[in-house]
């Protein structure tokens, strides 16, 4: 062995521990950079809808309904009022029959919001009850939600909490709007006045193509 060998080898050595630190280093920040572009998608697929007492308020209207004596019925009944931001609503329905616990039963109902920013949001559906005593409005069945926006989606199940100002599902999803095609399969919230959409469940945004001029 030269003098010089043992030198050269324990540089080559530390050539290589460079440079496997330094890869590591790439790979470690390459997965952070990741985590941080995709943050918003990897938390939606393991964020659930924060609507508490879903079901328990289905499972409680399906009690009442079922343990209560229908007490008036009407052709083309119409309701207004103003929700917790005093916004104005109007709730209108082909017909109705409420109950003794203070149910209303729907047909072809529609919901029409006059929000604070100027815009409207409307809610139609199939069937839907009106809980006049805790202000909640379950809606089903081809539930399409529009707003003045531009913007409207459907779902299968949507829900009106008037005390709070919001609206929620936890069905799958489709809509459209200016800047295209969303799919979400946790459902929607339309919270801020009605004026901001959240979708949950890994939103797929399907991107307009812009025509050139």
């Amino acid at each position: 062995m030269f003098p010089g060998d043992k030198y050269d080898l324990e540089s080559v050595k530390a050539v290589n521990k460079y440079k496997y630190v330094r890869g590591l280093l790439l790979v470690v920040a390459s997965i952070a950079l990741a985590i941080i572009v995709f943050w918003p998608n990897i938390r939606d697929y393991f964020e659930t809808p924060q609507v508490p007492l879903i079901s328990q308020e289905t499972q409680a209207h399906k009690v009442a309904l079922s343990d209560a004596q229908t007490k008036s019925s009407a052709k083309y009944i119409r309701f207004h009022g103003a929700d917790k931001s005093n916004q104005p609503y109007t709730l209108i329905a082909d017909d109705g029959d409420e109950n003794t616990n203070g149910l209303v039963l729907l047909t072809k109902p529609h919901l029409t919001l006059n929000l604070a920013s100027g815009n409207t949001a409307t809610l139609t559906a199939i069937d839907g009850v009106y809980d006049k005593n805790k202000e909640l409005i379950t809606l089903k069945g081809g539930v399409v939600v529009t707003h003045s926006n531009g913007y409207q989606f459907v779902t299968s199940l949507a829900w009106i909490d008037l005390t709070q100002s919001i609206s929620y599902g936890d069905k799958p999803v489709h809509g459209e709007g200016p800047a295209g095609t969303i799919n979400a399969q946790k459902g929607f919230r339309l919270s801020d006045n009605g004026d901001k959409f959240i979708f949950f469940g890994r939103p797929e945004l399907i991107l307009k193509s812009r025509k050139k001029p």
